[in-house]
């Protein structure tokens, strides 16, 4: 848990982005946000559509979760001691390869569960390398003030990627499984060619002093030692993890809404589209005040809308109620990446968003292990209805847990 014209004209308005780093940056997130879509829809119903079994589509989530979990405390480390550029380049390479190698196996009809499996590890190793890399990146490239509207920002033109990525899946899919695969290979590939254009400020260079233990465990001090931060990051990862409905998009598009890879698509769509209409506003009109209770509003909505949806046997209620939940998401995760670089030092950024990212990891695919494994033992709608519910539970237990938290103010 996930970024034209409009978003484009804040940016010589609102934004002062210090050199074409930035937009090359954002172009390059946006490219590599399609492609990890659209293979996320296109393994999704391959899964689904060759099993039958609910269980593979938290199994894929586990999966490509476990590499972040096992390498949190290398990847942060490396982001922070060496050229983050390379890293990142070597990240959209091997994610090619990987998408590549799925799309030999579509073509040649072995796209089965245990294949698909393996070649997600592979996935699953890019993006914990990848994801706190590139994030550690954007605090280079603009003002401080501007962090806020800038991550806004990114997100809108993320989400633009992810709306259109799962659509442009299904449509491709429907044509065959194998162009799909090939077509998100080759934005890789342009991800990974926009990267290599970056320059200067971005660069981390390579630090020689020996690794302390001290460093590796950075990251963990830094966000338990600031509550604010800790309550904002483990907010995200009990609500998505216990809430997160994405896995069970197939089942629902077969077996409830009866619908094709197309009408999937659309669902999986839905809640990026609220997300990228939250952060389009947010690039507008960023949070000023009460952040802390603005989040936490907001999460009482997502589980509103998580049980909408897990009780919705028609298609426009549910893509409607998906969509809702993404604009709430889109308010917590911009408040998190906000206070993540704000309150962040660059030299152990990369650690405390390793970490970070592991969270949102930990909340996103083993939350769709959850959610497999729950429909697998109750029925798909018992646990998405669950899910809803424990949301707002939540929400009100973090409420009263961390007053820090919930008195943030201004994001600065």
């Amino acid at each position: 848990m996930s970024d034209e014209e409009q978003p484009s004209s804040m940016v010589s308005t609102s934004l002062r982005p210090r050199s074409l780093n930035y937009i090359i940056y954002v172009a390059t997130r946006a490219c590599s946000a399609l492609a990890l879509s659209m293979l996320n829809l296109v393994v999704a119903w391959s899964l689904y559509d060759v099993s039958g079994n609910a269980l593979y589509l938290g199994l894929a989530g586990l999966v490509v979760f476990t590499p972040s979990l096992l390498l949190i405390l290398v990847v942060g480390m490396a982001a922070d001691r060496f050229d983050r550029l390379r890293i990142v380049g070597f990240c959209y390479l091997g994610l090619a390869i990987a998408s590549g190698a799925l799309a030999l196996l579509a073509f040649f009809n072995t796209l089965d569960p245990l294949p698909i499996l393996g070649i997600l590890v592979l996935v699953g190793i890019g993006r914990a390398f990848l994801n706190p890399t590139v994030k550690a990146l954007l605090v280079n490239l603009v003002d401080r003030s501007d962090l806020p509207r800038a991550i806004a920002l990114n997100s809108t033109l993320a989400k633009i990627a992810v709306v259109s990525g799962p659509i442009a899946g299904g449509l491709l899919y429907a044509i065959s499984p194998a162009v799909a695969l090939a077509t998100a290979s080759a934005i890789f590939l342009v991800s990974l060619v926009l990267s290599l254009t970056l320059r200067g400020r971005s660069t981390q260079k390579k630090v020689s002093t020996a690794i302390e233990p001290g460093d590796l465990l950075g990251g963990f001090v830094a966000i338990r030692n600031d509550p604010a931060l800790l309550g904002t990051i483990t907010l995200d990862l009990f609500v998505m993890f216990i809430s997160g409905a994405t896995a069970l998009l197939p089942v629902y598009a077969k077996d409830i809404l009866g619908t094709d890879s197309v009408g999937l698509g659309l669902l999986r769509a839905s809640p990026a589209a609220g997300a990228f209409a939250m952060a389009a506003f947010l690039t507008w009109r960023p949070i000023k005040r009460h952040a802390g209770t603005t989040m936490l509003a907001c999460v009482v909505g997502y589980g509103i809308c998580i049980l909408v949806f897990g009780l919705s046997t028609l298609f426009w209620l549910s893509a409607g109620a998906l969509l809702l939940s993404g604009a709430f998401d889109m308010v917590s995760v911009n408040v998190r990446e906000s206070l993540v670089q704000l309150r962040t030092p660059d030299q152990m950024r990369g650690r405390v968003t390793a970490v970070n990212s592991v969270f949102v990891g930990a909340s996103n695919e083993l939350g769709d292990f959850r959610a497999g494994s729950f429909a697998v033992m109750f029925g798909a709608v018992p646990a998405v209805i669950v899910g809803g519910a424990a949301a707002l539970a939540i929400a009100g237990i973090w409420y009263k847990a961390f007053p820090t938290m919930r008195n943030i103010d201004r994001l600065e």
